[in-house]
């Protein structure tokens, strides 16, 4: 009796390993399924791509794929492209072809930004547009200023880093404009982001910075090597 309450013991045991091995084999074979790259597409002028440099790519709340390239704004479907580009009977449309950002802010408005610093929004349900960049405000501002960097943060505030050294959050929804001192000694490509928290974090080849918001400015962050590209 004792030998076969041993047998029996040993044969769950082992029933219960090869179990366990057969769930891991699975997991593993399921792990290693999803690791699959599907096949790459080339997406060229065929399918309607106007131009071959693209800076910035985004896809909005609708699924479709928004691109910014040196010849206008595109949409893509998976399929076809739909070209944005400046109106010729002056009616509202994107202010210039040339392009080289674009970001989506928590409304699923498209942020469109040049590379003579306009800013244009997009909504993409009515494809209407609208110039940012061209309201008094704005222009009584920043005149010209070149844009180096750009950002919409979570709340749908606007983060400008310009090459005169300035930095400004702008909120479109009051219209409210908090100027911060550009931090760093190089007005360099600059890159913001917000983190988990909330903070405001801002990078450039002078190193990485957090906003305080106890003394509403950026701080230093100290990092090992205090070279940051983005």
């Amino acid at each position: 009796m004792k030998v076969l309450m041993q047998s029996g013991l040993i044969y769950h045991r082992l029933s219960g390993l090869f179990v366990l091995l057969l769930i891991l084999a699975c997991g593993v074979s399921a792990w290693a399924q999803a690791l699959v790259v599907p096949q790459p597409e080339a997406i060229t002028f065929r399918q309607g791509l106007p131009q071959a440099f693209v800076p910035s790519i985004i896809q909005d709340h609708q699924g479709f794929i928004w691109m910014a390239t040196r010849d206008g704004l595109c949409r893509y479907d998976g399929n076809n492209f739909k070209v944005f580009q400046p109106r010729a009977d002056g009616k509202p449309g994107i202010t210039s072809s040339s392009l080289f950002g674009l970001s989506l802010d928590p409304q699923g408005r498209i942020w469109i930004f040049s590379d003579q610093s306009d800013i244009d929004i997009l909504d993409p349900l009515r494809e209407k547009f609208t110039s940012f960049s061209r309201q008094p405000a704005f222009k009584k501002m920043f005149g010209r200023d070149i844009i180096d960097a750009h950002y919409i943060d979570r709340q749908g505030r606007l983060w400008l880093s310009f090459l005169s050294n300035k930095v400004v959050c702008i909120d479109p929804a009051t219209n409210q404009y908090r100027h911060y001192k550009r931090p760093g000694n190089l007005p360099t490509f600059s890159a913001f982001l917000q983190d988990k928290q909330g903070t405001i974090w801002m990078s450039n080849r002078s190193g990485l910075y957090r906003l305080d918001q106890r003394i509403d400015r950026f701080v230093p962050y100290t990092l090992p090597d205090n070279d940051v590209i983005v």
